[in-house]
């Protein structure tokens, strides 16, 4: 097991502050040692699960704006929006917890730069169906999406969607032109890890939590082997990292993990206090990133 950064603080991640996490928290070192089969069905069925949030009203007008459609992934409903008509095309694929148009912002400065852009609803997520997802079925709707357009110019993944980017890209291996990574994990073995310290879950616990959904996919996922660091330096994309140092949900040192071993394979962009949420809404990163996306 990686190992584990500090404890997370009130804030850190979406449910944290809730008041069933302390319960949690006292719950899963007596239930690991009196029933560890329970304790590692429990743990897994919350870290499959992705709160559904309600859609800001600011998001509703590029919902309704939008072509909507849908695509089928493991039994699941998937909805997508596209929005403009350009012959380039670029694919938007949001957080954990989050829905396409999270990356609203991204949409019109796109559009004038003559991209078709699609985005979706990951299962379990949005206007999707399903309870729970995970890695494996993200990356699928990523191919699915990819299959569906015939392709993409670019993508832009943020957090879970970027990891799930490289993990797609590593899976399927499609071609894309250019990546941009926004507040991406350096492992996705560290997502666990971090959930575990959150509801404070013992090691061997998550070691069978691991254990199960490798084989669930039939070790088509192995998370010794998500070292998404590794994936980008393989790649044979253009990257772009962008990572802000007050980010509470993928601290920093996952982007310094990404400068430390692939600096000349990726372009940086920082940012300061704007946090996991806001760097999607910052009008200097938009800016950079679409010029990046779009310069030949």
């Amino acid at each position: 097991m990686h190992t584990a950064q500090k404890p997370a603080k009130k804030n850190d991640v979406g449910f944290a502050d809730k008041p069933a996490i302390g319960v949690l928290r006292a719950l899963f070192p007596i239930l690991s040692r009196i029933a560890p089969a329970v304790a590692t069905k429990l743990a897994l069925r919350i870290f499959l699960t992705p709160q559904r949030f309600k859609t800001p009203e600011w998001e509703m007008p590029y919902q309704n704006s939008a072509k909507r459609s849908a695509v089928i992934v493991n039994g699941n409903r998937v909805e997508t929006y596209t929005w403009g008509r350009g012959v380039r095309k670029i694919l938007l694929c949001h957080s954990w917890g989050g829905r396409g148009t999270q990356l609203a912002h991204f949409i019109r400065p796109l559009v004038e730069r003559d991209y078709t852009v699609v985005t979706f609803d990951a299962p379990a997520h949005g206007r999707s169906t399903g309870k729970r997802t995970d890695m494996m079925e993200y990356s699928s709707t990523i191919h699915e999406m990819v299959k569906r357009h015939g392709g993409f110019d670019a993508i832009i993944g943020h957090s879970f969607g970027a990891g799930n980017t490289m993990f797609s890209k590593h899976l399927y291996g499609f071609d894309v032109r250019k990546i941009v990574l926004i507040g991406c994990f350096a492992h996705g073995a560290w997502v666990m890890d971090r959930f575990s310290e959150i509801l404070n879950i013992p090691g061997k616990i998550v070691l069978r939590m691991r254990k199960l959904l490798e084989e669930k996919y039939d070790n088509r996922l192995k998370w010794d082997e998500l070292d998404i660091v590794s994936m980008v330096d393989r790649d044979t994309s253009r990257v772009m990292l962008v990572h802000d140092k007050d980010d509470k949900e993928i601290p920093y040192f996952n982007a310094m993990k990404f400068l430390e071993s692939c600096r000349d394979k990726v372009v940086f962009l920082g940012s300061n206090k704007l946090g996991h949420r806001r760097v999607l809404r910052d009008s200097r990163v938009i800016n950079v990133v679409c010029d990046f996306i779009a310069a030949t």
